[in-house]
């Protein structure tokens, strides 16, 4: 994201357009023969293309607006907010260590959001928060239905996010040089297709407080990679509120793998 400086529409339309295009290949190779009716979903399937697909925009538009670490400290809340979702949606009612983490994750945006450097990078964060609060649906949504075809939701999402952003984007999206697009190619692949696709499959086939364990890895290391990278540094307040978000996340999600450990439950399942 931080090698691409163009407009973020630019951006938004050719990850979007790169990442439907390996996502339909995709699925035109697993299903030979049945590709036309692999592509149908159900009405609960078209709700979450909608939820995809702004999410998607909302990423993107968060990360043009602020930095990568504010993003990564909001995206960590996603476990939190997705079990609040789960309440609500299917019933699975939090228990007081949830309520108690996500009191100390709220105090640790809020340090980091007072700490914003201008109006900017607060619409930022809150862009990311809305993403983060779309993509726990879609972890709801997958493990509630588990028929439903994540790899076709998500290429039906880019798909509308590029024929939405492709106006916006206007002329200049194709003036741009074969260095930046290769960098969209291989960003819409591999973020938009890869990532999605793999994320959303794996998290049915492990609990998921060590799935969210694992994608913690993201929040972790993205603003790092930037630092080494282009010396993009967090201020004071996105490290002390971060600090108290991944504390409070980290503690949550220790706390549902132990217990299902002890119950017993398999860590993975074997296909």
């Amino acid at each position: 994201m931080r090698l691409i400086a163009l407009d973020m529409w630019i951006v938004q339309f050719w990850r979007a357009a790169f990442g439907a295009a390996a996502l339909y290949l995709f699925l035109a190779l697993q299903h030979r023969g049945g590709f036309a009716r692999a592509l149908r979903l159900p009405p609960s399937g078209l709700a979450g293309v909608a939820i995809s697909a702004a999410a998607m925009i909302a990423y993107i538009s968060a990360l043009h607006l602020t930095t990568v670490a504010e993003v990564m400290i909001v995206v960590a809340t996603m476990p939190i907010v997705a079990a609040f979702l789960a309440w609500a949606w299917i019933g699975e009612r939090p228990g007081g260590r949830v309520l108690a983490t996500s009191l100390v994750a709220l105090a640790g945006i809020a340090v980091m959001v007072g700490g914003a450097p201008g109006v900017r990078s607060l619409v930022g964060d809150g862009l990311a928060f809305v993403m983060t609060a779309l993509f726990a649906a879609l972890i709801v949504m997958a493990r509630r239905d588990h028929a439903l075809d994540m790899t076709v939701v998500n290429a039906h999402a880019a798909l509308i996010v590029a024929v939405i952003a492709l106006p916006l984007a206007g002329a200049p999206a194709f003036a741009i040089g074969a260095r930046e697009l290769t960098l969209l190619a291989l960003f819409g692949a591999s973020t938009t297709a890869l990532a999605f696709a793999l994320f959303l499959h794996g998290a049915r086939h492990v609990p998921p407080a060590e799935a969210a364990l694992i994608v913690m890895l993201d929040n972790v290391l993205s603003p790092v990679w930037v630092w080494l990278a282009f010396g993009e540094t967090p201020g004071r307040a996105a490290i002390l509120g971060g600090a108290v978000v991944l504390a409070a996340v980290l503690f949550h999600l220790a706390a549902d793998l132990s217990a299902a450990r002890r119950r017993g439950a398999p860590t993975r399942e074997t296909p």
